[in-house]
């Protein structure tokens, strides 16, 4: 091993040489370069090496480089004859990519970052030698990873955009779809290809101001030309990316793209016919802009395809529409795929609302179009509605509705009243027939309505159905809550958090945070007892811990929350352990509203320090009686002052989950900071052997070594 070191080091001496004889490094930094080569190639003769490791010793590389090219245009040798030391860094970096991916040919993502610093490389390359070594990896990447959709579009990229090869990105793309044929991103790009093409042509003939048969026939003569050059360009240039035939092409024969290949041959040897051979008819037709490429058959037929390869998916369509827009010129071609999402998804309330506000994208507020695209609309909506009378439905035309009235709102005061019109009639159309057309977002509306116009208690009436209807909903529970805050006993809101809304809603953060906030309020105002707000923490402690893993967040936000608010607690207040809270209080019946003539003495001074007697008791009473998570712990960590109460809080972290390295990490430098070296050492022990494999060991040890760098260096 320390012969091959050896000989990698020797290597460098030329280069090193250049680079003291050029000045842009001392003897002094030449020796530390040499240092730290040494320590990483030593890194990478290990039998098992991480990817981290390689992509360290890159960094360190591409540092060097930047710091090389900021140097020479400093000493002004930015037009010197280049040296060695010009490209013997980046050469060196594409070497460890290559030893990389030689142990990790199934990491996709150091595939992708050797193609990105390739593909940066090559746009300072004026002799094409990356865009060479790009073509190749490219090929290299897709044949390890032949369903990775980004390594296939990327490529193609390259051949469009660097290569100006139109038809070897096409191949590329067909060939994926072989391979990817439900890669709902491949035929969107291809789509997008083709239709790109379409338009390269269209601009060409513009910019020739072809009109007559004399000019068309010189266009032809271009296009067979420029599709010469890039048959050549095949053959000849090292730039072209060649892939080879892949199992999984042989596997995945599709009668579909094999249409698509065969059409547009027929029409390329269409379009390229001579026009000597042509009668009349073809000779005007290819004069013209109606022949059938420019008209964008090829595109058409992709998205035939496409929808029968993934025809349930309606974000699918909209992004074909989508790309025809953005191109402008395939008016009907739009329209086709609009009329296939009208007969495919004719009962979806989704594809619905988007056919009805398609034809918006092109207008703007303030054009003279305006009035007559969104009277359309409307007139669609409503099309609509008779034919699908659903919540869904009539949900997407209010929101429509809402979207254009607040739109209009300052500039054009006749449509935004129009709108507000709109919506009243449609909210009592909704009311009228509840049980088949209201939604939660419709009930909100309604409630909403009301309360602008100054009737909170029908808002109020309102919301009591609709809670019976929409039991689940949050925010029509969160609203009906603030109306009854301000209008009813405090007993019947507290009735109403605890057994109606938390326990019909009990995985919502809002309602949680409603409840616990008018809590904290009423303490705050001397209404309630710290034995009594604490008792409903631990409350619901107790029922979220019975939501499950899932809601870890809620959790964590509830008991960050009960420390804060011990935290900030006046001095002179304690609190009590959960034993000690009374039972009664816990569970304590509300049948009338007395609890609004209760008088507590809460008003104290703020204190900037916080009540860390209360903090601990807070967080020892969240250990003891709920399922405390990380996220706690590292808010009670930052918190807490001592020394010892902190090493506690680390250790009990490092229980919740113990394969967490971060958690671990977090805990050692606290170790390390503290001086604490043995410690230190044996939780290092402890957390290496937490880790179920070796590469995660690995990890953590570069980790805890960087770490002990760090805290030395202070």
């Amino acid at each position: 091993m320390a012969e091959i070191v050896q000989y990698q080091l020797e290597r460098m001496v030329p280069e090193l040489e250049d680079l003291e004889r050029r000045k842009l490094f001392t003897k002094a930094e030449i020796k530390a370069i040499v240092k730290k080569r040494t320590k990483f190639e030593y890194a990478l003769k290990r039998r098992q090496v991480p990817c981290a490791a390689f992509l360290r010793y890159i960094e360190y590389e591409m540092n060097v480089d930047a710091l090389r090219v900021k140097r020479k245009q400093r000493l002004g040798q930015v037009g010197d004859k280049t040296t060695l030391s010009d490209y013997s860094i980046s050469q060196r970096v594409i070497s460890v990519y290559e030893r990389a991916l030689v142990r990790h040919q199934k990491s996709v993502a150091m595939w992708i970052q050797y193609i990105d610093y390739l593909s940066n490389q090559q746009k300072g390359d004026s002799e094409q030698g990356y865009a060479r070594t790009l073509a190749k990896v490219y090929a290299r990447a897709i044949i390890a990873h032949p369903f990775h959709e980004e390594l296939w579009i990327g490529a193609a990229a390259h051949e469009l955009e660097i290569n100006g090869n139109g038809h070897g990105a096409r191949v590329l793309l067909q060939r994926a779809l072989r391979v990817n044929p439900k890669s709902q991103k491949l035929w969107i790009e291809y789509f997008r290809l083709e239709v790109l093409l379409v338009e390269k042509i269209r601009a060409r003939r513009r910019v020739l101001g072809i009109d007559g048969s004399a000019k068309a026939e010189q266009e032809v003569e271009v296009e067979v030309e420029a599709e010469e050059e890039v048959e050549a360009a095949e053959d000849g240039d090292n730039t072209v990316i060649k892939l080879d035939a892949l199992d999984e092409e042989g596997a995945k024969q599709d009668d579909g793209m094999r249409e698509i290949e065969n059409r547009i041959e027929e029409i390329q040897m269409q379009r390229t016919k001579p026009r000597a051979t042509m009668d009349e008819a073809q000779r005007e037709a290819q004069a013209s802009q109606n022949n059938e490429y420019l008209q964008g058959a090829v595109p058409k037929l992709v998205y035939e395809q496409a929808i029968v390869a993934v025809p349930r998916s309606l974000s699918f369509r909209e992004e074909f529409a989508s790309i025809y827009r953005q191109y402008g010129g395939f008016d009907q071609a739009c329209q086709r795929v609009l009329e296939s999402i009208e007969v495919d998804f004719a009962m979806d309330p989704e594809a619905r609302a988007y056919l009805c506000t398609a034809h918006l994208g092109a207008v703007s507020v303030g054009s003279p179009e305006l009035v007559d695209a969104l009277k359309l609309a409307v007139d669609k909506y409503a099309g609509a509605l008779q034919q699908l009378d659903s919540p869904e439905m009539w949900t997407r035309y209010v929101e429509f509705l809402v979207q254009w009235r607040d739109a209009c709102k300052n500039d054009l005061d006749s449509l935004h009243k129009y709108f507000s019109v709109l919506i009243d009639r449609a909210l009592a159309s909704v009311m009228q027939q509840t049980q088949t057309r209201a939604s939660p977002q419709l009930a909100l509306m309604v409630a909403d309505t009301a309360i602008e116009r100054g009737k909170p208690t029908d808002a109020l009436d309102w919301l009591r159905e609709a809670t019976r209807l929409f039991a689940t909903s949050d925010k029509l529970w969160a609203r009906r809550l603030e109306l009854m805050v301000n209008s009813e006993g405090h007993g019947r809101v507290e009735r109403m958090f605890e057994n109606e809304a938390l326990s019909k809603c009990p995985e919502s953060r809002m309602l949680w945070d409603q409840w616990l906030t008018w809590l904290e309020s009423r303490f705050r105002g001397g209404e309630l007892s710290v034995d009594r707000v604490q008792a409903k923490y631990l409350a619901s402690f107790i029922r979220t811990a019975q939501l499950g893993s899932d809601h870890a967040d809620l959790r964590t936000y509830l008991q960050v929350r009960y420390v804060e608010w011990a935290w900030a607690l006046p001095q002179h207040i304690k609190l009590r352990s959960a034993a000690e809270v009374s039972a009664s209080i816990i569970e304590q019946s509300y049948d009338d509203d007395d609890d609004d003539d209760v008088e507590v003495n809460n008003t104290q001074a703020t204190v900037s320090s916080g009540n860390l007697d209360a903090l601990r008791r807070a967080y020892n009473n969240v250990a003891r009686h709920a399922f405390p998570t990380i996220g706690f712990y590292r808010r009670c960590l930052e918190l807490e002052p001592a020394s010892e109460h902190r090493k506690m809080l680390h250790e009990m972290a490092c229980r919740v989950n113990d394969l967490d390295i971060q958690t671990w990490l977090e805990y050692l430098r606290f170790l390390l900071e503290s001086r604490n070296l043995d410690s230190a050492s044996a939780v290092f022990y402890r957390a290496s052997k937490a880790m179920p494999s070796e590469e995660q060991r690995q990890v953590l040890d570069s980790a805890y070594q960087n770490l002990q760098v760090q805290v030395s260096s202070r």
